[in-house]
C-alpha cells in the first residue's frame, strides 16, 4: 500500500509541475520533483513518458474502438512503425499505447491464424 502511495504522490507531484511550467521543459520538471517534493528517482525523460503516456488528462484510456482499429492499421500501412504520425490520427491516444496495442493485436492474430492452419494441417493428415 505504501508503494502505491508514493507512485500516487509522485504522479500528484508531476501533474502539479505540469500545470505551474507547461509540458515541454522535462529536466526542469525533475528538477523541481527534487526540490519542491524531495523526489529524487526520476529524470527529464521519465517524468516526460509519465506524463505522455498515463497522467496527461487528454490521454484515452478506454479500450479501442473498431474504428480506431481500423484507423491504427490503415494508417500503419501507411506509416510503418512511426508511432508518432500513427498518433496524430486517433486523437487522445498516446504513441506508446498505440505500439503496445498493434503488436499485442498482431501477435493475438498470428496465434488464431497458426492455429488454424495447425488444424487444417492435421485434417489433411487423417483424411488419408
Amino acid at each position: 500500500m505504501d508503494r502505491i502511495s508514493n507512485f500516487q504522490k509522485e504522479d500528484d507531484a508531476i501533474t502539479q509541475l505540469v500545470r505551474k511550467y507547461g509540458d515541454k521543459n522535462w529536466t526542469l520538471i525533475a528538477n523541481k520533483l527534487i526540490d519542491e517534493f524531495k523526489i529524487k528517482h526520476r529524470n527529464g525523460k521519465q517524468c516526460r513518458e509519465r506524463w505522455h503516456n498515463h497522467l496527461d488528462p487528454k490521454v484515452v484510456k478506454e479500450g479501442f474502438t473498431k474504428e480506431e482499429e481500423k484507423l491504427l492499421f490503415d494508417h500503419h500501412d501507411i506509416y510503418g512503425n512511426k508511432w508518432s504520425e500513427i498518433s496524430k490520427k486517433l486523437n487522445g491516444r498516446s504513441e506508446n499505447l498505440i505500439k503496445n496495442y498493434y503488436y499485442s493485436t498482431l501477435r493475438r492474430q498470428v496465434r488464431r491464424i497458426s492455429k488454424l492452419c495447425k488444424k487444417q494441417i492435421k485434417g489433411m493428415f487423417k483424411s488419408r
